[in-house]
């Protein structure tokens, strides 16, 4: 992942080019087929901004492991034909607190 270029903050990317929405529509296509694993690849290309270098991800036989950036936050997961698992860690308590619970949902909300 890249260090000395991290941007911290939100990262929006609206706008799509022409082939990041051939690519949408691919993985739209290979959803419908249950193609999943196809699905899933197509929706990293689309996903993936070459400026940012926001996307990894290698494809071995029957699974998908991936790193997003997104802002500051890093995603990691992990896809096979029958599930989809992603994680990012947003905060690290030592037992868990509602209320620290409760502001990161309302802050989430907030985002939309």
């Amino acid at each position: 992942m890249p260090e000395a270029g991290n941007r911290f903050g939100r990262y929006a990317d609206a706008w799509k080019s022409p082939e990041q929405m051939a690519w949408w529509r691919q993985a739209q296509k290979a959803w419908e087929e249950q193609r999943y694993l196809d699905s899933v690849e197509a929706l990293l290309h689309y996903l993936l901004d070459p400026a940012q270098h926001n996307v990894q991800w290698t494809r071995t036989g029957t699974q998908i492991h991936f790193t997003l950036l997104q802002g500051s936050k890093v995603v990691h997961g992990q896809a096979d034909d029958e599930r989809l698992r992603a994680e990012s860690r947003v905060a690290h308590t030592r037992q868990r607190q509602v209320a620290c619970l409760r502001r990161l949902l309302e802050a989430n909300a907030d985002l939309n």
